[in-house]
Order: structure tokens, then sequence, then C-alpha cells
């Protein structure tokens, strides 16, 4: 195998030379995404990880070497998801408009979870169903979160 093994058993970008880094981040781009269209579409617990490797169209030990449970790989859904919008709400609270105009682009932002696909696991099935260590840095995350918007309220 190329790359390294990580600690939590999953290959990352990181250590995988730089020739098969965009690869590695579009299959797994792929993966993350089929599985949040299962998990919100079936439930996280009806679903499977061979029911992800199909859709994927790939094998379930492919699947294996980029994630190595079902609760990780919902880690990174939520992961990738919240981090998406704290980056979104800080530009949005460093630009120089109105308190008006910002919370318009928050809740643009929130109407259009809708059609972000990872979003989507933000609400369904949510942090809950995701082991202690997972449940307790998607909760940081979330608080960063909370926090970015009581800024963006009392500007």
């Amino acid at each position: 195998m190329d790359g390294k093994q990580s600690e939590v058993g999953v290959h990352t970008a990181e250590t995988l030379p730089p020739r098969r880094h965009r690869a590695y981040q579009g299959k797994m781009d792929l993966i993350l995404r089929t599985a949040a269209e299962l998990f919100f579409a079936k439930g996280y617990h009806e679903t499977g990880l061979a029911d992800i490797a199909k859709a994927a169209k790939m094998g379930k030990a492919s699947l294996y070497y980029y994630v190595d449970s079902k609760d990780r790989l919902l880690y990174e859904i939520l992961h990738q998801a919240t981090k998406e919008l704290i980056h979104e709400y800080t530009l949005i609270r460093d630009e120089n408009i109105s308190i008006r105009e910002k919370l318009r682009k928050i809740l643009a932002i929130m109407s259009s979870s809708k059609e972000k696909i990872l979003y989507r696991c933000l609400l369904r099935p949510g942090r809950e169903v995701l082991s202690e260590n997972f449940q307790r840095e998607i909760a940081a995350l979330a608080n960063v979160l909370d926090l970015l918007v009581r800024e963006i309220l009392q500007q």
C-alpha cells in the first residue's frame, strides 16, 4: 500500500505522497458525500459501510483504506460541515456591513444547507449517534459556531 497508516487506522492525505494527494482527496470527498446522502435518506443505523461502498462504486475493502468505521465517517462529515460553517460565519462577522445584511447572509447559508449534503447530516443523524469522544469534538466546534453567531448579533 502507498502511504502510511494513521493513528486511527485510516490513511490521510498528509500520509500520502503529493502525487497521490489529489486522487485521495477526490475519492474521500466522494465517500463523504455518498455517506451523507445515505445517512440522511436511510438513517445512520440503517446504513452500513457495504451500502456506502456500493453507492460509491467501490469495494468495501477499498472503503476501509479511507475510513475505519461508520462512526469515523459520520465524524468526518460533521467535522467538515461545521468547519465550513465556521469559515463562512467568520467571513460574515468580519465584513463591514450592517447587522441586517449579516443576518440575511446567515439565513441564506442556513436555507442553502438543504442543498449542501454534508450540512444535512448536522440535522440528521446529528452528532448524538457518535461515540463520546467524537461527540465532544463536534460539540466543541458547534460551540465555536455558536459564539460566532453571538458575536455577530452583538455587533
